[in-house]
């Protein structure tokens, strides 16, 4: 039962004006008037807030510290909920994207691919350095992904990959299952 200041009628005979409820008696035809907790009204009202706050913040956090420094993308976290190809760490180590042909075919190939995914926001397009933003369907958590394309060394093309979780401690897998389903689209 929710709490509202209107008239509201149940199948079961019990009808609420505010925070009062009447109960009625189909064979009579009496009613008597009961006050409802004003406890149970005002925790009710808390609660729906509360639920309504997370829903119009979406979840959002605080942008983080990112981009080049010094040739490598920002560190991972202490937290499991971040990928990145240049970690030193096992568990939020994930490869880089290698790839063949020009830096420029890559990028583009790149961006075409993150333009087709849903609840993406490219924000920045350089050279270098591409830098996305995805946001959860239920809860509107947003990931920052960042692709990081170096010069090339010894012959080596690769995409160095970052992919983290703004808030939260775990994202059960899912920026390692994204930059994934990014790498398998690319190697089309």
């Amino acid at each position: 039962m929710i709490y509202r200041p209107d008239k509201i009628k149940f199948s079961n005979g019990y009808k609420i004006y505010g925070i009062h409820a009447i109960v009625f008696d189909k064979q009579t035809r009496s009613g008597q008037l009961f006050k409802i907790k004003e406890e149970y009204a005002l925790n009710t009202q808390i609660a729906v807030g509360f639920v309504t706050l997370i829903f119009l913040t979406g979840c959002v956090g605080a942008v983080p510290d990112l981009g080049i420094n010094n040739g490598k993308l920002a560190p991972c976290p202490k937290t499991p909920n971040c990928v990145n190809s240049q970690a030193v760490g096992e568990k939020q180590y994930i490869q880089p994207i290698r790839y063949t042909g020009s830096q420029e075919d890559a990028r583009v190939r790149l961006l075409q691919i993150l333009d087709s995914q849903r609840r993406a926001k490219i924000l920045v397009a350089q050279e270098n350095y591409i830098r996305a933003e995805f946001t959860s369907a239920l809860f509107r958590f947003v990931d920052d992904v960042e692709f990081y394309f170096p010069k090339e060394k010894s012959g080596e093309s690769v995409i160095h990959i970052r992919s983290a979780s703004r808030i939260g401690y775990s994202d059960l897998g899912a920026n390692r299952k994204r930059i994934e389903r990014i790498r398998s689209e690319f190697l089309k």
